[in-house]
Order: C-alpha cells, then sequence, then structure tokens
C-alpha cells in the first residue's frame, strides 16, 4: 500500500496505516451504491493487507439510495478490532476482507 496519503492509527499498541480509496473504480462511477473501501496495513507493510467494505456509499458516487458517511479513525480502529476476531492476522501473508456491519442500522431496526 502507498504510504502516501495514508494515515496512522494506533489500535492496541500496534501501529498500521490506512487509506480510503483515492480514486473511484470503474464500477464506483458508473453505479449507485458502491460500497467505500479503505485498506489496511502494518507500518512494517509487510503483512497482510486488511480490505475494509462499509455499508455506505463514496461521496463520489452518483445520487443513491443511501447517504454517504465520514470514515473517521475511530470507526478504522473498529474495524481493525473487529478484523482481528474475524480471523485477520497483521503479520501474515496476503490479503483479508472485512464487511463492515454498522451497529446503528442494527440498532434501528430492533426498534421497528
Amino acid at each position: 500500500m502507498c504510504k502516501k496519503g495514508s494515515r496512522k492509527i494506533v489500535v492496541d499498541g500496534v501501529s498500521y496505516f490506512w487509506r480510503v480509496r483515492h480514486k473511484p473504480t470503474y464500477s464506483q462511477v458508473c453505479f449507485d451504491n458502491v460500497p467505500a473501501t479503505v485498506s489496511v496495513t502494518t507500518v512494517a507493510g509487510d503483512g497482510q493487507l486488511l480490505h475494509i467494505s462499509f455499508p455506505f456509499v463514496r461521496f463520489e458516487n452518483r445520487i443513491g439510495a443511501t447517504k454517504p458517511q465520514s470514515i473517521t479513525p475511530k470507526l478504522i480502529a473498529d474495524c481493525i478490532q473487529k478484523a482481528k476476531i474475524k480471523g485477520w492476522q497483521p503479520n501474515a501473508k496476503g490479503q483479508f476482507n472485512y464487511e463492515y456491519v454498522c451497529d446503528m442500522l442494527s440498532k434501528n431496526q430492533n426498534r421497528l
């Protein structure tokens, strides 16, 4: 992962770089409601790359059914912790995909 444009975050005493994909893919430009994605790697950069998909759209997308939301360091830290529980091994080789499930959506559905 390119360090230019990346942000540093420390979670449980380990330093990571994370970045939102800065340029939309072709499918993100053409289709509505393609999820925002973030890549995370250790500062050393030699471990397993974590790809996080969010259930909301990128800001560049055309008008869609869901509203774009901010991706904050707190949200990234939460995703890193949950991805590790799901099996992400930051020091292993390869890639790991993690789909973020928004807790607010599940809380609102319980009220209905």
